[in-house]
């Protein structure tokens, strides 16, 4: 049984500072749950973005305390399902808080059945190699450079670059990226850069290199706005923010294969509500990309990879940096990259649980 529980603030700094449209990170902002008992030790993780769900680190600690304030009602999968049904409204309007509370209940009975995680919400295990996105920041040209200098020195082939919309700036790095290597696919994300339509239109226009897709690129996140570009253009569109909920994809089914969806864990709401997505989306025939929270550590990212082996049709993945990016991860087994973004989830085939903590 599940006795207590504890939330902590969790801040790491970040080796390099992370810029993009919305927000600069020179440290992680998650939160860290642990559910504690006999036989019971499970770690939840969420990174709460007032820009992407409404949250911060304080309403989700709040809401986390809201929902146990009577104790801890859950211990196996019965009373876990129970307590998602009872507060299903909260639950929705508070995905990050929720994300850290399921996969620190996930993560604890995992290793209380000695059981995988896959096997016990009955899907595929994790038993194939994953090849990372690098994900590039904003900022100075000089600062881009270096960074996507260290990813193609270990060989990555697929590239997402944050966009500012200034084209002298995005133009300038596009290029100097498609010089080094002609073989590199490469996918922007504006972060809601664009003020219209027309904008976006003429950055597309003028772009001197192809691209794969184009991420949340309007600002005034309108869906009558967006139709008209999707109408207007044959470059896919990645929606993230756009697509909290299953609701919200039902319109965009039309479009078929020119939508993608950026699948976050945190965002989404933990795992189940994350696979609910995917099954929908793929429904519809979207691209999938399995994205990451800017300094997530390997307990996140361990359970992005879990879903991503679940997606028929993966066009990305995200994360994987551990302490690459971050001064420390506080979690093993390490999810961390190696050369061409590889990651062998030979270590995860047959694992238990999501992670343990590391001593400090």
């Amino acid at each position: 049984m599940i006795s207590h529980y504890t939330i902590e603030e969790l801040r790491i700094p970040f080796r390099v500072s992370f810029q993009h449209h919305s927000a600069t990170r020179t440290e992680t902002q998650s939160i860290l749950v642990h559910l504690i008992g006999n036989n019971w030790s499970g770690w939840g993780e969420s990174c709460p973005r007032i820009y992407v769900t409404g949250e911060t680190i304080h309403t989700a600690t709040q809401q986390i305390h809201e929902w146990l304030k009577n104790g801890i009602p859950f211990y196996d999968l019965p009373s876990w399902n129970s307590f998602c049904e009872a507060h299903k409204d909260s639950i929705e309007n508070n995905p990050a808080a929720f994300c850290a509370l399921e996969l620190a209940f996930f993560d604890g009975l995992s290793k209380q059945k000695n059981e995988s995680i896959a096997k016990i919400l009955g899907w595929k295990a994790i038993d194939k190699p994953f090849y990372y996105t690098a994900v590039l920041g904003g900022g100075s040209f000089q600062s881009f450079q270096k960074m996507a200098q260290a990813h193609l020195d270990l060989g990555f082939k697929n590239f997402k670059v944050k966009i500012s919309g200034d084209q002298n700036l995005d133009f300038e790095k596009l290029q100097w990226l498609k010089f080094q290597d002609q073989n590199v696919r490469i996918r922007l994300d504006a972060n809601n850069a664009f003020p219209s339509v027309e904008d976006v239109l003429n950055f597309l226009h003028s772009l001197p290199i192809q691209i794969e897709a184009l991420e949340e690129p309007l600002s005034s996140k309108s869906t009558n706005e967006l139709f008209l570009l999707l109408n207007s253009i044959n470059t896919p569109i990645v929606l993230d923010e756009m697509a909290l909920h299953p609701s919200d994809l039902e319109q965009f089914k039309s479009y078929g294969q020119q939508i993608w969806i950026n699948l976050r864990i945190s965002k989404m709401g933990g795992l189940q509500q994350t696979m609910e997505m995917l099954k929908v989306a793929e429904s519809f025939d979207f691209g999938i990309v399995i994205g990451s929270q800017v300094g997530e550590t390997s307990l996140l990212a361990h359970a992005g990879l879990l879903v991503a082996q679940q997606a028929k049709n993966l066009k990305g993945l995200e994360g994987g940096y551990s302490d690459l990016f971050l001064e420390k991860d506080p979690f093993l087994p390490q999810i961390k990259f190696g050369k061409f973004g590889k990651f062998d989830s030979e270590t995860l085939e047959y694992s238990v649980g999501l992670v343990e903590r590391k001593l400090d």
